[in-house]
């Protein structure tokens, strides 16, 4: 009896999940599921044939319940960081034959609740990284930029403000930096210009940005994905878009932003946790989007550093050519966002 209820039990919740995806078009924050449809497929799934047995009913729930919990992790096992790596592997995937340089860039949520400071300065201080990214970066870890300045020693953040909490830093030297305050024109962000190249013509942006969660303001959520959208139609050159998105390939925001800003992600997803809205592996929430004069070669999974997010690496081929002019992305003058 309790086997049978409690399979009912995921039909029910599976279904209210599946539906409320499927109604977003209609209603759009009902996006707000999206991120649970894999989760809400399976457990449907689970519970129908579960119902269909005679005997096991019980083992075979729970049996399948443990596998669904740790299932996007699962997927994900030849992505994740070894902690054997002296050197991370795409040191082999960026050696190509025509010599194109490559990036390696690490993106954090260190987490606002973040009690392990230690653990994460240690971690980012022996990261094979070329630039760092780091979100809910507040006033209580400002003092971890002067400890890595030595490793990393160009540094741009908005770090002494709560309401932006980014930070970026870089062994290597960029040509111009700023930050910009959350709004309804946009969210938090932190960036850099590197330029690249014998003649250093190629320019490259970096941001780094933590978008407002769609649970509390779906609103917001869409207005600052909308207005990220637009800075980087108005961005130069190449560019990068790291950070905390709040939303998961299977998110409705998801598919808009890459549309309306044209950029794009690798086509492997990967996992992260324990994240909201479970405290279980969950599908990504953080990406790095990239314009398409450039790739993601590869990407991993990083150790734990006390978050609630894994750090992503990416290692990215930047373009051969010159991308100063030809390949802005709209009419308008206005090159960057504000300090």
């Amino acid at each position: 009896m309790v086997s049978s209820a409690l399979a009912w039990l995921l039909i029910l919740l599976g279904g209210a999940v599946l539906w409320m995806t499927a109604l977003r078009s209609i209603w759009p924050v009902l996006d707000i599921a999206a991120p649970l449809t894999f989760q809400a497929l399976a457990a449907v799934v689970i519970g129908t044939v579960a119902l269909l047995l005679r005997w096991g009913r019980g083992i075979f729930l729970f049996g399948c319940l443990g596998v669904l919990a740790i299932g996007p992790s699962l997927l994900t096992l030849d992505a994740r960081e070894s902690a054997s790596d002296v050197r991370l592997p795409w040191h082999q995937a960026s050696i190509t034959r025509d010599a194109v340089p490559t990036l390696r860039l690490l993106a954090i949520n260190t987490w606002h609740e973040n009690e392990s400071l230690e653990t994460l300065r240690r971690y980012i201080a022996r990261a094979d990284a070329d630039v760092v990214v780091l979100s809910e970066f507040g006033p209580n870890k400002r003092e971890l930029l002067a400890r890595l300045k030595r490793r990393y020693p160009y540094q741009v953040s908005c770090a002494e403000e709560w309401a932006c909490s980014q930070a970026l830093i870089s062994r290597i030297k960029f040509h111009d930096s700023g930050s910009r305050m959350p709004d309804l024109e946009g969210p938090p962000l932190v960036w850099a210009e590197f330029r690249f190249g014998e003649s250093q013509t190629n320019k490259l942006t970096v941001f780094g940005t933590h978008i407002y969660r769609p649970s509390r303001r779906f609103d917001w959520h869409r207005a600052q994905l909308a207005g990220l959208a637009r800075i980087v139609q108005r961005t130069e050159g190449a560019i990068v878009v790291a950070g905390d998105f709040n939303m998961t390939r299977l998110s409705q925001s998801f598919t808009d932003f890459s549309i309306e800003s044209n950029l794009h992600v690798p086509s492997r997803p990967l996992a992260s946790w324990p994240a909201w809205p479970l405290p279980l592996p969950q599908v990504q929430f953080d990406h790095v989007f990239v314009s398409r004069d450039i790739d993601v070669l590869q990407q991993r999974i990083g150790g734990l550093v006390g978050s609630d997010h894994l750090p992503l690496w990416s290692a990215i081929r930047l373009p051969d050519k010159a991308t100063l002019i030809a390949h802005r992305r709209g009419d308008a003058p206005e090159p960057r966002p504000v300090h």
